[in-house]
């Protein structure tokens, strides 16, 4: 779930099968291994997309 006290959160999104970060308001998700802003998954912050906090160490392992 967002936690809008961190600068930088980091999701797995299941349904979508995506990795996401949250940097100050901005979502980043990865693609083919590339770190892309992607500002569908705006919807986090009211709950539209189910989630799952990971670990910034679970993010960076999927980006070549």
């Amino acid at each position: 779930m967002a936690d809008f006290r961190e600068d930088t959160q980091y999701f797995y999104c299941p349904d979508y099968k995506k990795y996401v970060k949250c940097h100050k308001g901005i979502f980043y998700n990865i693609k083919d291994g590339v770190e892309m802003q992607n500002d569908f998954y705006d919807k986090i912050l009211i709950g539209d997309i189910y989630t799952e906090d990971i670990t910034k160490e679970e993010y960076y392992k999927h980006m070549n």
